[in-house]
């Protein structure tokens, strides 16, 4: 039943019978059928299988966690008959970690992947519908060609900020919107995923800020990009200033194997804290 889409039912449970007690309880207990090959035929003793089916229309769709709990419950009603079991109360522990990481997961994509940006942003950031009316005549001064949208140039422009940043600021808006296109289609930004990406970057601290910037280049998320992305990561950020970095560039100490780490990425942060400043002070601009 449960490959055969076109059936009209499907089995919701099952259960095993061991002893006739057992078999008159799921009788009383109602909704199953036996069935009829005993499983004494695969040396199990007098084993039975009962099955529960269901109408297919008739059932709402369960989550990944959702039938992961129902699978829970089995395994707390089979410990509540075997308490001693160690083999069932390990499995139901394991079980029960599973549950929890796929809840987790499942919120992340839930906040993610938002179907209605606004709705997101606004719940995300705790306002109400007037302080939304109020954010969107400040997008509206943005948007001086009243078509709904905004370029990537003209944000730049209005949080005071070189165009040489361009790069980074889609980048920002691919990483909250990870269940889209990896960047801004035709650099058209509408009202919704401005401000969804904008909030999103302002609530970051400057940890997850210097992460961000890593992962413009950590493609596949090893945890390294090469000497020479580095280098084009201070170009974007220090386009005016190509001489000062020029000379800070003499005192680094670049991995000879031509990559580096995260770590090490960090280390040169911390060191030269003026490296990747254009980042956070766009983060001030955009607040």
């Amino acid at each position: 039943y449960k490959k055969d889409n076109t059936s009209s039912d499907i089995i919701t449970d099952l259960m095993v019978s061991f002893t006739k007690e057992e078999r008159k309880e799921i009788i009383r207990e109602g909704g199953y059928s036996m069935i009829p090959t005993c499983l004494s035929t695969f040396g199990l003793a007098r084993c039975n299988i009962w099955v529960q089916k269901s109408n297919r229309s008739s059932l709402f769709q369960l989550t990944d966690s959702g039938h992961m709990n129902k699978e829970y419950d089995d395994y707390m009603q089979m410990l509540s008959k075997n308490p001693n079991d160690p083999i069932l109360r390990e499995m139901a522990e394991k079980l029960r970690r599973r549950i929890r990481t796929t809840q987790i997961e499942e919120e992340i994509r839930t906040m993610c992947v938002a179907s209605n940006p606004v709705e997101y942003a606004a719940d995300f950031l705790a306002i109400d519908s007037t302080e939304l009316v109020k954010i969107h005549a400040i997008y509206e001064q943005i948007d001086q060609d009243n078509d709904e949208y905004i370029s990537v140039d003209e944000y730049c422009r209005f949080v005071c900020q070189p165009t040489t940043l361009c790069p980074f600021i889609r980048h920002i808006f691919a990483v909250s919107s990870p269940g889209e296109s990896k960047s801004p289609k035709d650099d058209k930004l509408d009202f919704g995923s401005t401000l969804k990406a904008t909030s999103m970057f302002c609530m970051f601290s400057s940890d997850e800020i210097l992460q961000l910037i890593f992962s413009m280049y950590d493609f596949n998320g090893y945890g390294r990009i090469k000497n020479d992305d580095f280098l084009l990561l201070l170009t974007m950020f220090h386009t005016r200033h190509r001489g000062p970095v020029t000379r800070a560039l003499r005192e680094f100490d670049l991995p000879e194997q031509g990559c580096m780490t995260y770590g090490t990425f960090r280390t040169l942060h911390h060191n030269f804290p003026h490296l990747f400043y254009p980042a956070l002070k766009l983060q001030v601009s955009s607040a």
